[in-house]
């Protein structure tokens, strides 16, 4: 998929990667938090990468599809105090130029020298999107925001900040609905946290800690595992997946291993966290 091998030497926060379906076998994939790919034939043969960033100074990129053909890409960059939006209507072979979804700090934070950290958006076939990132303000204090539009992503909402203090997803960050009105944010620090809506991202939930002591910030291993992933199956069914060698140590060790949740009644209970491998205790 690269033309040479991205290198990381130089990054403090880990990338995001994301995989969108456009519809009729095209799929949208970012790389390296800067580069994002295309393919038309269910991955087959992809495009060279390509950046949105005139600059190449990206922060992260985000990448979402709504499954029929309209893609968003969000942009944090290192040479704004905003984060950047490019709206595709043809799944992603053009798009528009970089207009300001927000302020990075809507609140009035100041930010003269804020981090972007995380960013993830999807969307769904009758035209809500969701944008959510995190970020880092003046002080240092960790905030976790979202926006809304309801036309395609063509106008956004007031943002909303979720999260204060909290974290900002070193561990692992990711958006998923279900296309009917239920949202699901998920991130990771020391501890995976999550909120919800079920009004189709017009309010959330107070963020909760849904596992705590997922991660070890100062340990070597950190930066090997630094994903997590949500998805559902369009009714009552969540899962949430993410890999770690901190939690439960004393049974699974340090060596790291990928857990998943599951909730049967979208996401208001959540089972313990188990291992997807038979070889986790041993390996």
């Amino acid at each position: 998929l690269f033309d040479t091998a991205p290198s990381y030497e130089d990054d403090y926060y880990p990338r995001d990667e994301s995989l969108s379906p456009v519809g009729d076998g095209g799929w949208l994939r970012t790389s390296h938090g800067a580069y994002h790919l295309r393919t038309e034939n269910d991955g087959i043969v992809w495009s060279p990468r390509t950046t949105l960033d005139p600059l190449g100074s990206h922060f992260d990129l985000a990448v979402g599809s709504d499954g029929v053909g309209t893609a968003i890409a969000v942009v944090a960059t290192d040479h704004s105090a905003s984060l950047m939006f490019a709206r595709s209507t043809d799944g992603g072979t053009s798009w528009s130029e970089l207009r300001t979804l927000s302020p990075l700090g809507p609140d009035g934070t100041r930010c003269r020298s804020c981090i972007p950290t995380h960013t993830a958006i999807t969307g769904t076939p009758d035209g809500s999107w969701i944008a959510a990132w995190s970020f880092d303000d003046d002080s240092g204090v960790a905030r976790v925001v979202t926006v809304r539009s309801e036309d395609g992503g063509r106008s956004w909402a007031r943002p909303r900040v979720i999260a204060v203090d909290l974290g900002v997803g070193n561990g692992g960050f990711d958006l998923e609905t279900d296309g009917s009105g239920n949202w699901l944010l998920v991130w990771a620090d020391r501890d995976l946290r999550i909120s919800r809506s079920d009004t189709d991202g017009r309010t959330w939930t107070t963020p909760s800690t849904l596992v705590p002591e997922v991660a070890c910030e100062n340990c070597a291993a950190a930066a090997r595992f630094n994903r997590v992933a949500a998805a559902n199956d369009a009714a009552n069914v969540w899962v949430i997946v993410f890999s770690s060698s901190y939690f439960d140590r004393d049974t699974f060790g340090y060596d790291g291993d990928v857990f998943m949740l599951r909730s049967m009644d979208r996401g208001s209970s959540w089972s313990v966290p188990a291992p997807i491998s038979d070889d986790a205790v041993t390996d």
